[in-house]
């Protein structure tokens, strides 16, 4: 037993020494690193032979360019194998179709592979060319879009469907700076349509990039600032081979995508384990350095359900085509200030949409939704006088809270001037383009109308 205990004593202790050892190395502050071949010299430009490994021996003013392009020939003969054998079938790898790589690189913007496919999916088969989707209404557009969130992008990409087929007949230029001048593209974006649909030799740098690259290389400055971002476009921009640069970048993606992620680094698997600054890290996730994020400014609204009875319809208002839900309906709605009560509010506010009080009652339901930039907290209230006639489209009448009165600057965002009313009846509400947040009103209220208790003021109120 005792001889037991002291052979674990001393394991124990050499593999405390040994961590140790290893933080002191991670924690070097700022320190650069070199690639260094399996032969033991370090070159500068190209590098020849294959593997190699990271080590700190460049000094403190050696360019980091000359280190990138040391190594970009075997990270070339490692990744781009790799993503031959590894990568995920996906329905716009299928196809060299440019328009099919611009509508897959917008709708992953800030969505998940999985939630995007039978989007993807759908919006191709009604919108097949780029001359399908500018001659679509936009309403019909973003109807499609409805549950993939930031509208910006499906109103961008129409946009930009209709300048292509005014300046380019429909068909896509190869040159990135010829795509940057379409509504909502920019450079990554061009990059990828560049280089994946075209072959033209340009970098890509997206989320999964950065994150490669701050941690093959030990970047250890915010990569949101300024001067970082300019770093990693020329890193990436030296990276990218002659030879097939689309499948280069997709490779890169794909490894942040499936292997290099933010909560998690796999470097077992990892095909750039032996070559990668970050691999030796106690904990390689520590890269990128993530910047502190803001707290998102709080905004408390109302929104009004009125009803036609004799349509059995709800009022719903267009928001204008530009700012947040960008050419959604919605239920008339507003924000609260600060030193009103949702009751308070909800008469004002149908005063100011609707131009009397409908005298609303505040339902059960309190919906919770997070923008980019704000956080709504909605409340619902049921309007029990009717409203026969669509109110006037146009300018909100009446006092309307000054910007921060909601809790946060997104107040002013949230207020908007409906460019049109519309009554549609409940079993068409699928059918209108509209926000998450007013979905998951929708959603409760339908039942109701389901039920046939719509609009006869029994429904629950608190």
């Amino acid at each position: 037993m005792r001889s037991d205990a002291f052979f674990v004593g001393r394991v124990g202790g050499l593999f405390h020494i040994l961590l140790k050892l290893r933080w002191n190395q991670a924690t070097m502050p700022r320190a650069r690193w070199a690639w260094r071949p399996r032969d033991g010299t370090v070159r500068s430009g190209s590098l020849h032979g294959r593997g190699g490994r990271m080590e700190r021996t460049m000094a403190p003013g050696e360019e980091l360019e000359t280190i990138v392009l040391a190594a970009r020939e075997d990270l070339w003969t490692r990744l781009i194998p790799w993503y031959r054998r590894s990568h995920r079938v996906l329905p716009w790898r299928e196809t060299s179709d440019p328009y099919a790589v611009w509508v897959s690189e917008v709708m992953l913007q800030q969505t998940q592979v999985r939630t995007v496919i039978p989007y993807f999916e759908r919006f191709m088969a009604r919108f097949p060319t780029v001359e399908a989707l500018a001659r679509a209404p936009l309403e019909e557009v973003l109807s499609l879009w409805k549950g993939l969130g930031y509208y910006s992008r499906a109103r961008n990409l129409h946009r930009g469907a209709q300048a292509a087929v005014d300046r380019y007949q429909g068909n896509l230029p190869d040159d990135p700076r010829e795509l940057q001048r379409l509504p909502g593209i920019g450079r990554y974006t061009a990059g990828a349509i560049s280089s994946i649909a075209f072959g033209v030799r340009v970098p890509v740098l997206d989320g999964n990039v950065i994150r490669v690259l701050c941690r093959l290389f030990a970047i250890e400055e915010d990569p949101s600032g300024t001067r970082t971002r300019n770093r990693l476009w020329r890193m990436a921009e030296l990276l990218v081979p002659e030879d097939d640069p689309g499948t280069f970048n997709q490779a890169l993606m794909e490894l942040g995508a499936l292997i290099c992620t933010p909560a998690r680094a796999d470097c077992l698997v990892c095909p750039v384990r032996e070559p990668c600054a970050a691999s030796r890290l106690p904990d390689p996730t520590a890269l990128p350095v993530r910047p502190r994020k803001r707290a998102r400014p709080e905004v408390r609204a109302v929104c009004l359900a009125v009803w036609n009875k004799k349509h059995d319809a709800l009022l719903f208002g267009l928001r204008p085509t530009r700012g947040l839900l960008g050419g959604l309906w919605e239920l008339p709605s507003g924000s609260a200030a600060r030193d009103e009560s949702v009751e308070e509010a909800a008469r004002r506010i149908s005063r100011q949409r609707l131009g009397r009080d409908l005298e609303p009652r505040i339902r059960p339901e309190r919906i919770t939704h997070l923008f980019t930039h704000l956080k709504l907290i909605l409340e619902v209230a049921s309007c029990d006088r009717p409203l026969e006639h669509l109110p006037e489209a146009g300018e909100v009448t009446g006092e309307v809270p000054e910007e921060g009165a909601g809790g946060g600057s997104g107040t002013v965002a949230f207020d908007v001037a409906y460019v049109a009313f519309r009554w549609v009846r409940h079993d068409a509400w699928s059918a209108l383009p509209v926000g998450k947040a007013t979905a998951r009103v929708l959603a409760g209220l339908h039942q109701e109308a389901s039920a046939g208790r719509a609009g006869t003021g029994t429904g629950p109120v608190r």
